[in-house]
């Protein structure tokens, strides 16, 4: 095969394949390309092909006229992709239930400081007198002044309701409000004293609360504040109360006003900066090792929406190694698939956070960048006996294998019982008879590997990925295909790839999920989400603790 090369990445939907085939003792009888019929031309043959998502393998088939048989098998990735190092906007998404307000809520609890409210009530609230003079001589009919002191609560409570039109209507209540007040003052020369209690048995905040991001932060802007109270109630020393009431002063609106204002604008102050804070805890900023190799992500918010069952919050994820390793270029970057967000109505537990497949491709794109699959093993690394590999590598004196992928590995959704399916196509293999040099080379092979992959979570909240059934295709190009050795290449194929694989699953398995900051998710259910299933989808309640 001329075309495709080994270790193509196209965003071609289907490309012509395209070869020369000769036989110098017969004629060729037919070529086919994944079983469909190639159109010979003299010693050259062509076969239009269709590429689904992913990596696809390419297997050409070519008979001469004796029967005899001679493959090449090679893969292509298809699809789109983001550039290396560049934001995956939807990489994940966390979906924030009404029952995972509840617990929001509880981050809110205790919203009111009465340290700070006493602070933010002036004192005194009232410093007033009546004075008339008449022919030089002058009266002072009344001075007040009027203080507040001592505040507390017994408690607040926090509810907020999320709302089809973009925005979380929130009620804040401060309950059992308790001032003490102090008055001095002279009525008509004559000096006098009051003190007592204010109360309320409930201040309540109704609030629109509308999220948005910008920059990668998370703001909460209040609108239609309107604050109310519940029995309130202020007792005044008769004194106190005939003077007020005979000259006008409306002391029960101005004392309720600065209570009311003070813990009104605590709450406008306090709850949305809380909920910010509690949102802006599902972005992720780590760097970890894999294989001596360190990979930094960042899953930063690039979005957010609410309706009626919640709020949805789109984090944009990078991936990137601290140096790139791998001989094959970077450029386009990671496969996507551009694939359709998921419908979470259905979700009812406290949070769901939707990993798009798209996601998962960018880490692997990073860790194969990272050269993860590039090693060169003893037989002492892998745990192999030379001796168990005699029996079809008799000349075998000495073991060194190296590896090296042309592409990159991908996850597709799942085509058999499991949740994806694991590609890595044009994995180079080589076998070597002592030191890896060319002069040592006893085998080389490409492999390509599809295998299922199913997802689970740990308690720690990170991805357990586990594997299931591995399906090897291979082209065996040194010594070829007519050595006494292809035979018995596939038996040490089923034997070595087998043990690459879980570097990539160990790799995905340090991803973190997004969760609230000292909360983890319990009960975790996972499914594939969207319309073309192309997110894994991850729910559970949250637990104190994670």
């Amino acid at each position: 095969m001329t075309f495709p090369p080994r270790g193509t990445r196209t965003t071609d939907g289907g490309q012509t394949v395209t070869g020369t085939v000769s036989d110098e003792w017969s004629s060729v009888a037919k070529v086919t390309v994944n079983g469909d019929a190639a159109t010979l031309s003299g010693s050259s043959f062509s076969s239009p092909q269709t590429y689904a998502h992913g990596t696809n393998t390419l297997e050409t088939l070519a008979v001469d006229g004796d029967g005899n048989l001679t493959t090449d098998i090679r893969a292509v990735m298809s699809g789109g992709y983001v550039p290396y190092g560049s934001g995956l906007p939807e990489g994940l998404q966390a979906r924030v239930t009404e029952s995972g307000f509840d617990v929001i809520e509880g981050f809110a609890e205790g919203f009111v400081d009465t340290s700070l409210l006493e602070s933010s009530i002036p004192n005194p609230v009232l410093n007033d007198s009546s004075k008339s003079c008449v022919f030089g001589v002058c009266v002072t009919w009344y001075s007040i002044t009027f203080y507040l002191e001592n505040p507390s609560i017994s408690g607040t409570d926090l509810e907020i309701d999320p709302r089809s039109g973009g925005y979380l209507a929130t009620a804040a209540t401060i309950q059992d409000a308790y001032l003490e007040y102090r008055a001095t003052g002279t009525l008509v020369g004559v000096s006098y004293s009051a003190s007592g209690d204010i109360t309320a048995e409930a201040i309540r905040l109704d609030m629109n609360m509308w999220p948005s991001v910008s920059g990668g932060n998370i703001s909460v802007a209040v609108t239609d504040a309107v604050a109310t109270t519940t029995n309130f109630d202020f007792y005044l020393d008769s004194w106190l109360y005939d003077v007020v009431d005979f000259f006008g002063i409306d002391i029960d609106g101005l004392i309720e006003g600065y209570l009311v204002d003070a813990l009104a604008d605590m709450a406008a102050d306090e709850v949305p900066a809380l909920v910010e804070d509690a949102v802006q805890g599902l972005e992720i900023a780590q760097s970890f090792e894999i294989e001596g190799t360190t990979v930094n992500f960042d899953a930063i918010p690039g979005s957010t929406s609410v309706d009626d069952l919640g709020l949805t919050l789109g984090l944009e994820s990078y991936f990137t190694v601290d140096a790139w390793a791998s001989t094959s270029a970077a450029d386009p970057g990671s496969l996507t698939g551009d694939f359709s967000t998921p419908d979470y109505s259905s979700v009812s537990a406290d949070l769901a956070v939707g990993l798009n497949e798209d996601f998962l491709n960018q880490a692997l794109f990073a860790l194969w960048g990272g050269g993860l699959l590039e090693m060169e093993m003893s037989s002492e690394d892998l745990g192999l006996d030379v001796s168990d590999l005699e029996l079809f590598l008799p000349d075998l004196t000495g073991l060194t294998i190296g590896t090296r992928a042309l592409l990159p590995p991908v996850v597709v959704p799942g085509s058999g019982s499991d949740l994806l399916d694991l590609q890595l196509g044009d994995l180079e293999l080589s076998l070597y008879n002592g030191p890896p040099v060319e002069s040592n080379l006893f085998l080389r092979v490409y492999v390509t590997v599809e295998a299922g992959l199913g997802i689970s979570a740990s308690s720690d909240n990170t991805l357990l990925p586990a594997l299931g059934d591995v399906n090897i295709s291979f082209d065996l190009v040194y010594p070829n295909d007519r050595s006494a050795y292809a035979g018995d290449t596939e038996a040490l194929l089923q034997t070595l790839v087998p043990m690459l694989l879980p570097q990539l699953t160990s790799a995905l398995g340090e991803i973190p999920i997004p969760s609230f900051d000292g909360y983890g998710l319990s009960g975790i259910t996972i499914t594939l989400g969207g319309a073309e299933q192309g997110y894994v989808m991850l729910s559970g309640d949250l637990m104190l603790g994670g």
